[in-house]
């Protein structure tokens, strides 16, 4: 009768416990408190308890309902430290969402509720991707948990006022141990103003350009031309005539030509792409065959590339321009070809450069220089990119969409 008295004493004691603890554990769980062990303590500190521990079997017994608890509850995975990871991240101001390792959002900072116009309780517990539209973000969080180091994403979503909002995404995975991850930190930062401000800047840039050229062109090319024929105009009467100095200003009027000349290649390049949707195809091929005839350069385009957007299509040459340009600056290169290519929606431009590798490159070229090519890329929504081939040989490709 001891022992079985006993028993019903203790059973009548852990459901007591479990009355007073549930919704306690339930909102610890909310709010991201312990992992198993701290959670013993901090259920012992903050559990009001109806009757006191008398054995160590009743210890052992509610460590046993803890574990259980923590199995079916899946208990948000910041560890020891979620009190004062929990404080970091609800005090940032940047919006932080941390999800668990099937993807389940745990946390979302009053930052983040701003930026996707919900309160937490609407997006806790739904999986992270489905905040995105776009299938490729969603494809490559899909894969997350072969995530070892740092992900960085560039996405689109739509704040609560309706707004586009272009954002850069980073991802890392939260790990209890070096080999067990528990879940993911994401903090993004909204990229809106500037990415505008990077394309105003190179609108700007172009815009520039082209009134220079088209001044050029209307104006002093016009002027020229004109002091030409007057010049060869007085040189044929005086050899009509037979004064002296016919012949010099003949050599006057062939100077002016090669001045008009060299104003309109100037005028060129200011506005080197055709608006036509075959313009980059054919100012590449130019480009080629106007570098630096001292290095042996090829243009590989097998087949018809056209690019529908004029404004992309100008960014790339400027992209390909400015990097063949920087390549002849170092002096090290011996061979180069670029190529052009289309697989399916995206346009492929590659360079390959003999005789220089990556290091050698990137100390040559100012970062304000490579920042820029970085940021021509993304006005097109591309990608720019410096791999290295061997010690000697460098590869350089931007690769940009072209729905057509």
């Amino acid at each position: 009768m001891g022992f079985k008295s006993s028993l019903v004493r203790l059973n009548i004691r852990f459901s007591k416990i479990f009355l007073h603890a549930k919704p306690i554990l339930r909102d610890c769980h909310r709010q991201s408190v312990p992992h198993p062990y701290t959670l013993l303590r901090w259920i012992l500190k903050n559990i009001p308890l109806p009757l006191p521990f008398e054995s160590l079997i009743e210890y052992l017994g509610l460590f046993s309902f803890v574990m259980a608890f923590k199995s079916k509850a899946h208990i948000n995975p910041l560890g020891d430290s979620a009190y004062t990871l929990r404080a970091l991240i609800c005090a940032a101001p940047l919006p932080v969402v941390t999800f668990d390792a099937v993807s389940l959002i745990t946390l979302v900072n009053p930052v983040a509720e701003r930026l996707f116009g919900k309160k937490s309780a609407r997006i806790h517990g739904k999986s992270f991707p489905d905040l995105f539209s776009q299938l490729d973000i969603r494809k490559k969080l899909s894969n997350i948990r072969s995530l070892k180091n740092i992900l960085e994403l560039e996405t689109q979503i739509t704040d609560s006022t309706g707004k586009d909002l272009e954002l850069t995404l980073w991802i890392m995975p939260l790990e209890s141990t070096p080999r067990k991850k528990n879940g993911y930190l994401a903090v993004f930062l909204d990229r809106t103003e500037n990415h505008f401000m990077e394309r105003a800047l190179l609108e700007a840039s172009e815009r520039e350009k082209k009134n220079i050229g088209q001044n050029l062109h209307d104006e002093l090319c016009q002027q020229l031309v004109g002091a030409a024929f007057a010049a060869k105009a007085v040189s044929d009467e005086f050899n009509r005539k037979g004064t002296s100095g016919a012949e010099r200003l003949g050599d006057l009027a062939r100077l002016i030509n090669g001045a008009v000349t060299e104003t309109r290649d100037i005028v060129r390049g200011l506005r080197p792409v055709d608006r036509d949707a075959a313009g980059l195809m054919s100012a590449l091929d130019e480009l080629v065959h106007s570098t630096n005839p001292k290095i042996p350069m090829e243009f590989i385009c097998n087949g018809s590339v056209f690019v529908s957007n004029p404004d992309s299509a100008l960014q790339a040459y400027r992209i390909v321009q400015e990097s063949l340009f920087q390549l002849m600056q170092t002096g090290m290169v011996k061979k180069m070809s670029l190529s052009l290519l289309k697989k399916k929606k995206t346009v492929i431009m590659k360079i390959i450069a003999e005789g220089i590798g990556k290091k050698s490159f990137l100390s040559h070229i100012n970062p304000l220089d490579l920042k820029i090519l970085e940021y021509r890329a993304k006005a097109i929504t591309g990608t720019f990119s410096i791999v290295a081939e061997s010690t000697s040989k460098l590869d350089i490709t931007c690769s940009f969409p072209e729905p057509l």
